[in-house]
């Protein structure tokens, strides 16, 4: 059997995720991104004991987007998603953490998208200045295990994102 272009394999050794080419940040992202979550028997098992929630704040994102403080505009700007994980349930969605974030990222696109492809590590933008983090920094050590679960889970959706270049969509 040959697997169109739509699909992608995960990360994970049996893992085979069925995700659309989408635009890194887009409704469409968050929702797709959002389905591989719920849907990751490995990470329901790796989040069993944690109950955290993670905030990602990406400023300067090209037009388009949804932007704005709650998430809901069009115009990009800063663009605002969450992951809450409580005891084996993960939910993605877009704008802030209604119950507050234990931590948060901040970024800006160029960055955000480069860690996104696996181009720019995390530490080295956080050494670099180019990645802030706010909140319980220890949660960061803590649950390290649930953080690459969710990277692993994460995966399908990543091979399918599409990353338009901040400085083009402004022009």
């Amino acid at each position: 059997m040959t697997l169109g272009p739509e699909w992608r394999a995960g990360a994970t050794a049996g893992r085979a995720v069925s995700v659309v080419p989408v635009r890194y940040l887009s409704t469409e992202w968050v929702e797709a991104a959002a389905r591989a979550l719920a849907a990751d028997t490995a990470l329901k098992e790796a989040t069993a004991d944690v109950a955290l929630t993670l905030e990602q704040v990406v400023t300067g994102a090209p037009a388009g987007l949804p932007g704005g403080p709650d998430g809901s505009g069009e115009a990009g700007g800063d663009v605002r998603w969450h992951v809450a994980v409580d005891h084996g349930s993960v939910a993605l969605a877009a704008g802030p953490a209604p119950q507050g974030f234990d931590v948060r990222f901040t970024t800006d696109y160029a960055t955000a998208a480069a860690i996104a492809q696996g181009l720019l590590g995390a530490q080295q933008a956080f050494a670099e200045g180019r990645l802030r983090v706010g909140g319980d920094v220890t949660a960061l050590g803590r649950h390290h295990r649930a953080f690459a679960a969710v990277d692993d889970a994460l995966a399908g959706v990543r091979a399918a994102t599409t990353f338009p270049d901040a400085a083009a969509s402004d022009a």
